[in-house]
């Protein structure tokens, strides 16, 4: 513990700060904060730097250890379609996808890197945030450290997911927003609003979090900026911002809402997947082992002491704002991870806290302790969550440490090993042999229609890979539906994930192919129009994918 002993005694240093309300100019006023920061910007936020590379240098050397995961292949296949909103995925997704996709290739690496930067990044802003709440060295070292050992913060930072950039751009704008609270620079209302805007750009949650600020504000001694125009100027520029994906999604008949509402619905929840954390208390429950049990404890002690024995108002803003947007989690009954963006600010004002509790001398060996302890975790939790482990022995591991409070950990670990998703590799494969079996007639008017869109992404990135040569692929599900439908100079079809008595209503001939359990069918001769076909297919989208999960398409089969 050496290194835990010097780790704080470089970062015990405490910044002198005023406690009293200072105002700048006629009618400006900073609400109870400090408005001066005498301390130098590197000299505090230096071991963040630190930490910030390591976290770099760390998720771009184990990028390619293992496959990619079905939802990366899902951004990046959606990236080739369209560049514009889609069902679950927004812009800012797709756009980054692109661009690395087009400059970098699409390695697991090059997919990869834009993620690992944001992490880094997110690192960084989490230590100016601390800052910006009044944290000396040690805190802002501390809130560095918490966010690099968080188990779910460390698994998206080394994934291609929306999810990878959200503590970023949650994280920031909080950022400017504790600023302008202490030292009462409206003008970085403007900065607040456009990075508002973004969040909204990648995810709609983002709402959640600028409306959490205006509670914020309504119920500490910042209220008054609800009667400025700051306030409202960023919230309108938010939605500007982000107003091609709410124009999309209205000419669309808002397709986010169907998402949502069959993401939140029991039958989703009662899948046995790693997704099925839906009901409120599972919800609540996993939140300890997602940001890291120690982690977790720091936040119930920056809650306390933010908004029960401190009165800091951009702390307690902040807070509010927090609490909010967990409150609106909880209401909706989403998954877990939605409260991922939360976790580095909460993190960071527990942070803070912690710090001032151990100025008094009396509890200045916490401080050792609480370092050495969340470094402790992160190594234990890593393998969980980053690519550090082979597979067999990562299955071991898991089995071993996800217990208890730790079993929701199991999800991030699964996805690393792929238990619970099928062999997609190999239903590209049984779909080729399906499509062989056409004469070479019959192959040219041929396009696949699989119920399931995953599958249709495995189909359509394996076929790149392989070779294949397969048809153009269709599917109802999610952000397919909206690439269909089929032409309607279509001869044949070769569906996956329907039953055969609904085929039978939309073709003359259905004829199956290869074994019984791969559900693979050749059909011809269309009754209806296939506009009509695509149409009833989308209206029971639902269906395929308890379909899917309850029926024999497993790795096992």
């Amino acid at each position: 513990m050496l290194w835990a002993r010097w780790f704080s005694m470089n970062t015990i240093r405490a910044t002198a700060r005023t406690s009293s309300t200072e105002s700048h100019g006629v009618g400006v006023k900073a609400y109870g904060v400090p408005v001066g920061l005498p301390s130098r910007l590197f000299d505090d936020t230096g071991p963040v730097w630190v930490l910030a590379l390591l976290n770099l240098i760390l998720h771009l050397a184990v990028a390619s250890r293992y496959e990619f995961y079905i939802d990366e292949l899902y951004g990046i296949v959606s990236s080739q379609h369209s560049l514009a909103c889609c069902v679950e995925i927004f812009p800012l997704q797709l756009w980054l996808t692109r661009v690395s996709t087009l400059t970098l290739g699409s390695s697991l690496l090059a997919v990869r890197f834009l993620p690992a930067v944001a992490g880094s990044a997110n690192i960084l802003v989490t230590g100016l945030f601390a800052r910006e709440l009044g944290g000396g060295r040690y805190a802002i070292s501390l809130a560095g450290l918490g966010v690099f050992v968080a188990p779910m913060l460390s698994f998206v930072a080394g994934s291609a997911y929306a999810w990878s950039y959200e503590g970023l751009l949650w994280t920031l704008p909080a950022l400017l927003v504790a600023r302008l609270l202490r030292t009462a620079n409206r003008r970085l209302w403007c900065l607040a609003g456009m990075a508002w805007g973004v969040a909204l750009l990648n995810k709609p949650t983002a709402l959640l979090l600028i409306l959490g600020v205006g509670f914020g504000l309504l119920v500490t001694s910042a209220r008054a900026e609800l009667c400025r125009k700051g306030y409202w100027a960023a919230l309108a520029l938010a939605f500007m911002s982000s107003s091609p994906v709410w124009v999309w999604q209205a000419v669309h008949g808002w397709p986010i809402f169907g998402a949502i509402a069959t993401m939140t619905s029991d039958e989703y929840a009662g899948s046995g997947s790693w997704l099925a954390y839906y009901s409120r208390s599972a919800m609540l429950l996993a939140q300890p082992a997602l940001l890291g049990p120690l982690n977790f404890s720091l936040v119930i002690v920056g809650l306390f002491y933010g908004l029960v024995f401190r009165r800091e108002t951009s702390v307690q803003v902040i807070l509010w704002a927090c609490v909010a947007a967990a409150s609106a989690f909880v209401a909706i009954s989403g998954h877990p991870s939605y409260m991922l963006p939360l976790h580095g600010m909460i993190l960071t004002c527990g942070c803070v806290a912690a710090s001032k509790i151990t100025e008094k001398r009396r509890f200045r060996w916490l401080r050792p302790v609480l370092a050495g302890g969340l470094a402790l975790q992160g190594l234990v939790l890593a393998p969980l969550c980053v690519s550090i482990l082979p597979k067999g022995v990562l299955e071991n591991y898991s089995r071993f440490v996800c217990r208890g409070m730790l079993a929701p950990l199991t999800s991030t670990a699964s996805i690393l090993m792929g238990v619970d998703a099928p062999d997609y590799e190999i239903w590209a494969g049984k779909l080729h042999r399906a499509y062989q079996t056409l004469p070479v007639g019959e192959s040219r008017s041929c396009c696949i229609i699989i119920g399931y869109a995953p599958f249709a992404v495995a189909a359509e990135y394996y076929d790149g890979q392989h070779h294949y040569g397969l048809p153009k692929v269709f599917s109802p599900h999610l952000n397919y539906a909206l690439w269909g439908p089929p032409d309607e100079n279509t001869e044949r079809v070769i569906t996956l994930f329907f039953d055969r008595r609904e085929l039978k209503i939309w073709f003359e001939r259905v004829e199956q192919v290869g074994d019984t359990d791969e559900g693979i069918y050749i059909c011809r001769f269309p009754k209806f129009s296939y506009q009509r076909i695509w149409q009833e297919m989308c209206d029971k989208d639902p269906a395929f994918r308890w379909k899917v999960e309850r029926g024999p398409w497993t790795k096992e089969s």
